[in-house]
């Protein structure tokens, strides 16, 4: 506000009341719209985010998805080569125990003679 002094004495305060409330209520008003304005854009944004993020979640589950089938698959195999190996290890030490075994029946065979 402009303050003036009359020349007799008074003073008044330019401008007007009147037109400080019109320009007052026209400020508010851009403002008022400026928020409203940001607040869209705000939740627009959000939106775009929201449904960014849900796209990412979905690549990321359906990755998960994909890994765990991987899984599956490389683990049903590892269990079906472990299983294997455990046959086989299983065939190899009973060979072993059976020539041990033939072994032991020989040195006693062996012995039986000898002692004939």
């Amino acid at each position: 506000r402009k303050v003036m002094e009359v020349e007799g004495g008074g003073v008044d305060a330019l401008p007007a009341p009147a037109f400080a409330a019109g320009d007052q209520v026209e400020e508010m008003k851009r403002d008022l719209q400026e928020r409203i304005s940001k607040e869209d854009q705000r939740v627009l944004w959000r939106r775009e985010f929201d449904v960014q993020i849900s796209e990412r979640e979905a690549k990321k589950a359906e990755g998960f998805k994909e890994h765990l089938a991987e899984v599956v698959r490389t683990r049903g195999n590892e269990l079906q080569f472990k299983k294997e190996l455990r046959f086989y290890l299983h065939q190899v030490q009973l060979q072993a125990d059976t020539r041990k075994r033939w072994s032991e029946l020989e040195m006693a065979r062996r012995g039986k003679q000898e002692g004939e």
